[in-house]
């Protein structure tokens, strides 16, 4: 069957969710394949603020007009991407491609170039109670602002205001539709990101504009929910006060003691972040420093730090997050241990003396682009926190050599964070909080694409076949090969519903789905569906034990089903022996 069958085949699913309410999991607010509004100017002349010269600073509010000057499209169901069922193009919402996730919702038009620019989504949902934590999971190519009640709460890899010789646009200033991403970005992985601690009751309104990294971008993708009940602290913010001392010999001796919590620092000196010194006249990157170290010029080459902070449970947390900029390297430990490492020679954890170098880096120099931020995974290090006061943030600096116009260390800070609550249970692929047919006919459409994407390996042995299918059926839905209608049971009712579509061994290949008889999940309806549902053994067994699980309403089976599946079955004999 050719691969555009297939993707048209397991799209099919998630386009029929649109006129679908969704049901959302414990934790979720807005919840994936919640429907968005949504504006797709189709031409750079067709930007949204030549027809409204307010737009650029009041689209994301909640009193904007969606039906003003530039009208928004939909609601339509998210995920979104620019392309059509045969050209996905975004890799997580491509069911022939291995890092597959969930099937797109809505396909826009794909812009003339060099319009490929901004893209602009709102959803708005109400609250009755108040929420704290506030999480949002997202996947965007290339990047995002993101907007809770006309506030900006989030930025992903954006933005610059233009492609070529462009500046950055700082936080917390409206984008434009001609700023582009930072660079590209990645089409298969979710980012998350901390919202807002508390959030009243009441209607809300959450917007996020897609920026790509130039116009002639060939597509766009952007899918989102929004949770609470997502632990994070940042523990240490930026411009903290830190004890510090100059490395004109070694802090412990020879060794990493001094990176431990229990090392005596008392001796040391204090100032705020960044440090560092800058002999280039006119480099903005001087502005910012808070603590200045002018006798490391062709004197030392490391500086160390240290910052002690609070964890109020470890239990919560699942992840650290590090920022910095740094101009040359950094080694950076947590409590004596090793947790990051740049721009510095040596494997991790190797020991490294006060008179070496780092290789040369340069940091951001107060271009307004971001920090480096590195995650480093608690799983990794057990036991490498402590409830309580007692941790410590401990880092070597180095410059590239003694004589170096210049060295900086900024922009500091060290983030806990803890799991997303789960968006759906295993089998529910397209997080509607149930098991329906949507979900197994796309896991027979991720079979038969062949690619074996792991979100789909029910069985869990990195393979995606015909055990996954029965394993859900068989296990998660606990019902039987056959149950048409996944009541639970498989009766003559279900015979009836599958010959009623008219699908039996017709002329179209590749047409059928669950619900019209294709069982085997090879998108046929043929003998083969009914020699895979009676070796099930489930027929005029009722339900298993338990009854099927997050049953869909059962379809009424008429007094005559038992007549009329016989007979079905009758004439399923006769066309056979033709």
């Amino acid at each position: 069957m050719p691969r555009t069958s297939l993707r048209k085949q397991l799209l099919a699913a998630a386009m029929l969710l649109a006129g679908v309410p969704f049901t959302a999991e414990a934790g979720d607010i807005v919840p994936f394949g919640a429907k968005w509004s949504y504006l797709n100017p189709l031409t750079s002349a067709a930007d949204p603020a030549k027809a409204d010269a307010t737009f650029d600073a009041n689209w994301f509010k909640p009193s904007f007009n969606m039906n003003g000057a530039n009208k928004f499209s939909g609601p339509s169901a998210e995920p979104f991407v620019r392309g059509t069922p045969d050209n996905v193009a975004i890799d997580a919402f491509d069911p022939a491609s291995p890092s597959f996730l969930r099937p797109a919702g809505t396909f826009m038009e794909l812009p003339a170039t060099p319009g490929r620019l901004t893209s602009y989504f709102r959803t708005d949902f109400t609250t009755t109670t108040t929420l704290k934590d506030l999480g949002i999971e997202f996947l965007v190519d290339d990047g995002a602002r993101i907007y809770l009640d006309g506030k900006e709460v989030a930025s992903y890899n954006c933005c610059l205001t233009a492609t070529t010789g462009g500046t950055i646009v700082p936080l917390g200033t409206p984008t434009k539709y001609t700023d582009v991403a930072l660079a590209l970005g990645n089409e298969r992985l979710y980012q998350v990101r901390p919202v807002i601690s508390s959030l009243a009751p009441g209607k809300h309104t959450l917007a996020v504009s897609i920026h790509q990294q130039s116009g002639s971008s060939n597509d766009m993708g952007f899918s989102a929910r929004l949770v609470d009940g997502y632990a994070f602290n940042t523990v240490i913010p930026q411009e903290s006060t830190y004890q510090y001392k100059i490395g004109t010999e070694e802090p412990s001796g020879g060794n990493t003691d001094w990176a431990k919590a229990t090392f005596n620092d008392s001796g040391w000196s204090s100032g705020q972040e960044p440090f560092g010194y800058e002999n280039e006249a006119g480099n903005p990157q001087a502005e910012i420093i808070k603590t200045e170290v002018l006798d490391m010029y062709e004197t030392y080459s490391s500086l160390y730090l240290r910052k002690q902070f609070t964890v109020d449970d470890v239990a919560k947390y699942t992840d650290l997050s590090l920022t910095a900029d740094y101009d040359d390297g950094f080694i950076a430990y947590i409590n004596g241990t090793e947790v990051a490492r740049r721009s510095v020679p040596g494997a991790i954890g190797s020991f490294v003396a006060f008179d070496k170098f780092g290789s040369s880096h340069e940091s951001t120099n107060n271009s307004g682009a971001a920090p480096e931020t590195i995650s480093i995974s608690l799983s990794k290090h057990p036991g490498l926190l402590k409830t309580g006061g007692s941790n410590v943030l401990s880092i070597q600096a180095l410059n590239s050599e003694l004589g170096s116009s210049d060295f900086f260390l900024g922009r500091l800070s060290l983030s806990l964070s803890g799991a997303l609550p789960s968006s759906a249970k295993p089998g529910d692929f397209n997080a509607d909080g149930k098991l329906g047919i949507d979900d197994l006919d796309a896991l027979s459409g991720a079979v038969r694409s062949g690619s074996n994407p792991a979100s789909y390996d029910v069985t869990g042995d990195k393979l995606v076949n015909q055990d996954d299918r029965l394993k859900w059926v068989n296990e998660l839905k606990n019902t039987w090969v056959g149950d048409t209608n996944l009541d639970g049971e498989f009766n003559p009712s279900d015979f009836i519903l599958v010959f009623q579509a008219g699908q039996f061994e017709d002329s179209t290949p590749g047409n059928s789905t669950w619900s019209t008889g294709d069982w085997d999940g090879n998108g046929d309806f043929t003998t083969t569906d009914f020699v895979l549902a009676f070796q099930g053994g489930g027929y005029q067994m009722g339900q298993r034990p338990g009854g099927p699980a997050a049953a869909v309403a059962a379809v009424p089976e008429p007094a005559s089903a038992a007549l009329l599946g016989l007979s079905a079955l009758g004439l399923l004999g006769l066309r056979r022996r033709r």
